[in-house]
């Protein structure tokens, strides 16, 4: 993993090119001040702190979980229960493209809503 370069750091190399300096021209400049640096990372300041509006510290970034819709819910069940209440159902592949859940999925919550119908449609 590379080395992190500290904020200091990085507040002086986007001066710098700020100011207009080359990439060359950075790194002289962070030799006299005994800090290594590449062109890469100098490339990667200037990119970050375009993206973060100034900022050179990265705000803690809060992931959103996405969690999996119930499958079990009063919607899906429903519109199951208006496909499976009639003369001739519809296949439990078809039900389970229309209401977009797996094909097995569907088949367990029907066997527990509806268990009387086990051996009709399956």
């Amino acid at each position: 993993m590379p080395p992190k370069i500290a904020p200091w750091t990085q507040g002086y190399v986007f001066c710098l090119s700020e100011e207009g300096y080359t990439y060359s021209q950075i790194i002289r400049r962070c030799k006299e001040k005994n800090i290594s640096i590449s062109k890469f990372a100098i490339s990667n300041i200037i990119k970050k702190h375009r993206n973060n509006n100034g900022h050179f510290i990265e705000p803690a970034e809060k992931k959103e979980r996405n969690y999996p819709k119930k499958l079990r819910n009063t919607t899906t069940i429903r519109k199951v229960a208006q496909m499976v209440d009639k003369e001739n159902p519809a296949t439990h592949k078809h039900i389970a493209n229309v209401s977009r859940k797996g094909r097995q999925t569907l088949e367990n919550s029907m066997r527990i809503f509806w268990p009387e119908i086990n051996g009709n449609l399956w």
